[in-house]
């Protein structure tokens, strides 16, 4: 049956004939247009995909992108179910309008951001809903980031280089500038990003913020060699390096470790950490190779002086620096074994000439100004351990020369002899058979006339200890031995057995009121 022969059956018709076929032409038309429309675009939605990336962009222009994207899977079913080639050809065109939609969204962000205010940047709803558009193609949502019309260009300022004469403040400007720009771009990509889905934004977060400032490591690393070029004392590369540590350890948190930044810093963190080693060992070395000799004062010596003020110089600029506790107690272990052990041991020989005792005096007038810069810093336990059992050691060679001294001033030392050589012979305290009344006496006498003015028969050298704190220890332990003696020979001249031969001299002092004569006036 033609056409025309159904327009003559259809106008020949009854109106009910009539009405029927137009209920069927109107179903037909209306299962052909559904059908098409899956298949194809409007008039509209392809004029809106048409834009500039210049012109602002609406949200029928996203929706249409939708739109394309569901014609493209309708179309793909479509050829899936054998219709020839009808299904590719609607892909390939539907496949043309995505290309064209997502660069078209690709260019205005980038025109987008470069409209951007670099301190206040206005991230607007969508512009966020562009950005997460553009995650549907993986190539372009990847290169993004590290587009430089993505980034306005920061406000200027006064050129660092003017500040490279101080170069703490030069580095550490750079630094700040350099985290205070990382920061932004987090926040900026964490702005852009938000619409997009967690796992895009775990997987692109870092690598993006790593390529934003991968252009700042080769300019930043070498004007940051070109400073430790020159000569810088091991206090300067100190700081340097804690610097370095600081920041190093603060942008760890935003970049991965095979970022570029992250590596720079590293690099950078290590170089400047064997620097300080070597120039710390070197100022050291250097040092204590001119280390002069002690002269009659026994006072510490201008090279002391000089290894003590890098010391407290190295610990406060340590103290004063936020790094983490680990390191604290590594750099601190560190410092304090590159000065101290060297110092002490040309102490030790820079004195070899001295006296057992002027060399004690030495040692502790050299040891008690290091322990008292030590003691205002923490993590120093171990050497103030150490330093004091150094120093203990030296008190009681002073304390047991003073004793000596005053034993052989009152004669004591004799009964003293006299009875460790009875004690070794008859095992037992006696000297009736070994002293006669009269030396006792002077020897009591002598000892009394101490007790009276015991600061007289103090030994010229003892004066020359400088701490008040350590000449009040060589009296507390030379008192302490002097008791001891003295309360020996005292139960000697009272037991039984002398008081036959000494009984006038029972009743000298007694060792309780000799200690606290003593503690009153020596």
């Amino acid at each position: 049956m033609n056409l025309t022969v159904v327009t003559r059956y259809i106008t020949a018709g009854s109106p009910a004939v009539r009405a029927n076929f137009r209920n069927r032409i109107r179903t037909t038309q209306s299962i052909v247009g559904s059908f098409l429309s899956l298949l194809q675009l409007k008039q509209e939605e392809v004029e809106a995909l048409h834009t500039s990336p210049t012109d602002p962009l609406s949200q029928a222009f996203f929706d249409v992108l939708v739109r394309v994207s569901e014609v493209h899977r309708n179309a793909k079913r479509l050829s899936l179910l054998g219709s020839g080639s009808a299904g590719l050809e609607v892909m390939e065109k539907m496949a043309t309008y995505e290309e064209n939609g997502y660069e078209i969204v690709y260019r205005w962000i980038q025109h987008e951001c470069l409209r951007l205010n670099a301190e206040m940047p206005d991230i607007t709803p969508i512009l966020v809903k562009a950005v997460a558009c553009l995650q549907a193609r993986s190539t372009l949502f990847q290169i993004l980031p590290g587009s430089q019309e993505l980034y306005p260009p920061h406000g200027t300022g006064v050129p660092m280089e003017f500040l490279s004469s101080d170069p703490i403040r030069y580095i550490n400007d750079m630094l700040a500038w350099i985290h205070k720009s990382l920061m932004s771009e987090k926040e900026l990509l964490l702005n852009l990003l938000k619409a997009c889905s967690p796992k895009v934004l775990e997987e692109h977060l870092q690598p993006s913020l790593a390529l934003c400032l991968e252009g700042v490591c080769r300019p930043f690393k070498i004007r940051v060699e070109q400073i430790v070029e020159n000569s810088h004392g091991p206090v300067l590369l100190y700081r340097m390096f804690s610097l370095m540590r600081i920041y190093t350890e603060t942008v760890s948190s935003s970049l991965r470790p095979d970022a570029a930044l992250y590596v720079t810093f590293q690099d950078l963190k290590e170089l400047l950490s064997n620097l300080f080693s070597c120039s710390l060992n070197c100022t050291v070395n250097g040092i204590v190779s001119k280390f002069e000799v002690p002269k009659s004062d026994l006072l510490p010596v201008v090279s002391q002086q000089r290894l003590l003020l890098l010391l407290r110089d190295l610990l406060e600029s340590h103290s004063l620096m936020p790094v983490p506790l680990s390191d604290k107690k590594q750099s601190f272990s560190m410092i304090l074994s590159a000065i101290i052990e060297p110092l002490l041991s040309a102490l030790s020989i820079s004195s070899t000439h001295l006296t057992v005792v002027s060399l004690a005096v030495y040692m502790l007038n050299s040891i008690y100004p290091l322990r008292s810069v030590l003691c205002l810093y923490e993590y120093t336990d171990d050497k103030l351990e150490m330093l004091q059992a150094k120093m203990e050691t030296h008190v009681s060679v002073i304390a047991e020369e003073q004793t000596n001294y005053i034993l052989q001033c009152t004669g004591l030392i004799k009964l003293y002899e006299v009875l460790r050589q009875v004690d070794e012979r008859e095992g037992k305290q006696s000297l009736a058979s070994n002293m006669d009344e009269s030396s006792v006496k002077s020897y009591l006498d002598s000892f009394r006339q101490f007790l009276d003015n015991p600061s007289s028969y103090l030994l010229p050298i003892y004066q020359l200890i400088v701490s008040p704190k350590l000449k009040e220890s060589v009296k507390n332990e030379t008192r302490n031995s002097l008791i001891s003696v003295y309360e020996r020979i005292f139960l000697a001249l009272t037991n039984t057995e002398e008081e036959d031969k000494f009984g006038e001299l029972s009743l000298v002092v007694n060792p309780e009121m000799a200690a606290k004569m003593l503690k009153e006036k020596f």
